[in-house]
């Protein structure tokens, strides 16, 4: 049998962890929402040669882990973290947007 205090202890702590994941998503934003509008920019003045420094594999590699990540936290009940997740997703799929309107992601044809 478990003690009453262990229990207590328990969904403090779940608590605690929840808000916690769940402030996660302001700092995430704060890095990713400048590099957003930078790049917005540079494809607004005509410059969107200057986003072919970026990535464009490890943004799919990132969107590919947040999605893994968000279909766990999903089927795990943890709305909190899922939430941190699709936001990651969100943000990630318009980098991807933005360097792909760029040209600088090679297309099927």
């Amino acid at each position: 049998r478990v003690p009453a205090w262990v229990s207590q202890t328990r969904a403090r702590w779940d608590g605690v962890t929840a808000r916690m994941a769940s402030s996660a998503t302001v700092p995430f934003l704060f890095l990713t929402l400048p590099q957003i509008v930078k790049n917005a920019s540079l494809i607004a003045a005509g410059r969107p040669d200057a986003l072919g420094a970026i990535s464009w594999e490890g943004q799919v590699t990132g969107l590919l882990g947040n999605l893994l990540l968000l279909s766990y936290f999903a089927d795990k009940g943890e709305m909190s973290a899922w939430v941190v997740q699709g936001v990651g997703v969100c943000a990630t799929g318009a980098l991807l947007t933005q360097i792909c309107m760029a040209g600088h992601i090679p297309l099927a044809e």
